[in-house]
């Protein structure tokens, strides 16, 4: 890839991340959103052998302020860029999970992971991480693949996490997932317990 290419490609992200971050902090209406099976796998959720990692003292999200929450944005939209625009520098590697039943490709350098492309037949996800803890998930229905909103924004599931909790979430439509709600404490648990598997994959 060229470094015009390059180039122009960054720029690109940089104004959809930037577009994300803004329907964040505009505090779009929490509504709960409408089930999404593809967001609820069993497969994940009953493996005991899968926790959720936690740190020590979980982050209460109630108990953020408006500004902390903007620097938490702000430091999930920088590392976001960041990964993105060194991944022609880190190794990958490809292969098809059958415990999952997805084919994964994954980005990493030495003992870190930063970056899980993994799909099926239903569900594609990006995932992110920093410091081997996820950052960011965006999950796009396959049926939506390829698709934008007239903002030019990619249609999917939206997770925003620091110490492996997540602090916002966005549904199809771009609304702010209630966090209050059992839709966003299912997409919580599937997310860390899926980015967590991948952690271990890629250590075995």
């Amino acid at each position: 890839m060229s470094k015009k290419v390059k180039f122009i490609t960054l720029i690109i992200l940089i104004i959809s991340i930037g577009a994300i971050s803004a329907v964040v902090f505009i505090n779009l209406p929490s509504k709960d959103t409408k089930e999404d099976y593809r967001l609820k796998n069993p497969t994940i959720s009953n493996n005991v052998d899968i926790p959720i990692p936690r740190p020590e003292k979980k982050l209460n999200i109630h108990e953020i302020d408006d500004a902390t929450f903007n620097r938490y944005i702000d430091e999930i939209t920088k590392s976001f860029i960041h990964i993105e625009s060194e991944i022609g520098t880190y190794d990958s590697r490809e292969w098809y999970d059958k415990y999952m039943e997805m084919e994964v490709n994954s980005y990493y350098k030495g003992e870190n992971l930063y970056k899980v492309n993994a799909y099926d037949k239903n569900m594609n996800f990006e995932i992110y991480y920093w410091n081997n803890e996820v950052v960011f998930v965006l999950a796009v229905p396959d049926e939506n693949k390829g698709e934008t909103t007239e903002n030019g924004e990619i249609i999917g599931y939206r997770m925003f996490f620091i110490q492996n909790t997540m602090i916002a979430s966005m549904d199809l439509e771009g609304n702010s997932v209630d966090p209050d709600s059992e839709d966003f404490k299912t997409m919580e648990d599937f997310t860390l317990r899926l980015s967590y598997y991948f952690i271990i994959a890629m250590s075995e």
